[in-house]
């Protein structure tokens, strides 16, 4: 990774994995937990997030191009951080479920993007892949508890926020990784 200069776009898909992971753990347990949104608002709002998550996915096949991949990463990171910042702070059990949406629908267009942006032009695109691959794995795993860890010290609300900042800051990274 760092002969490829990948670190930051490694660290990049760190950060989205702990983000999406932590909008399908946390951001339901806001909803259900903390809003006390019923049982349609609550399901209905993750169920919702789900299927906008798979169509986004789906979309972003039509991206040619790295500097297309990282605008829409940076657009959809940014939505998500939006979304979770709705999430954390609002107590309408609709609009918490419409900042869930936006938050899964956002930071669904990190995995696929970021590695196709990873095995793009390389001369072992297997390596890197499965190199990225491993980090973002290592978020997955990690991130949720990690803000399990703050959310059980400083709530659930501030959890959330912990993660809209994760979700601000892939852009970031992204912008000192290769161009």
């Amino acid at each position: 990774l760092h002969r490829e200069r990948l670190i930051p776009v490694a660290l990049a898909f760190a950060l989205g994995a702990t983000v999406e992971g932590g909008v399908n753990t946390w951001g339901v347990l806001q909803l259900r937990g903390q809003l006390d949104a019923g049982l349609v608002v609550g399901a209905g709002g993750a169920v919702l997030g789900y299927l906008i998550a798979a169509v986004a996915r789906l979309s972003v096949s039509r991206v040619q191009t790295a500097a297309g991949a990282r605008r829409v990463v940076a657009a959809g990171t940014v939505v998500a951080g939006c979304g979770l910042v709705v999430l954390a702070t609002v107590t309408v059990p609709v609009a918490a479920a419409a900042g869930l949406v936006m938050a899964a629908g956002g930071i669904s267009v990190c995995w696929p993007l970021l590695m196709s942006e990873v095995g793009r032009g390389r001369e072992r695109p297997g390596m890197v892949v499965g190199a990225v691959s491993t980090v973002g794995y290592l978020g997955a795993i990690v991130g949720p508890g990690a803000i399990g860890l703050v959310a059980g010290a400083f709530g659930l609300s501030t959890g959330l926020l912990v993660l809209a900042v994760g979700a601000f800051g892939i852009p970031l990274l992204l912008r000192t990784g290769r161009r």
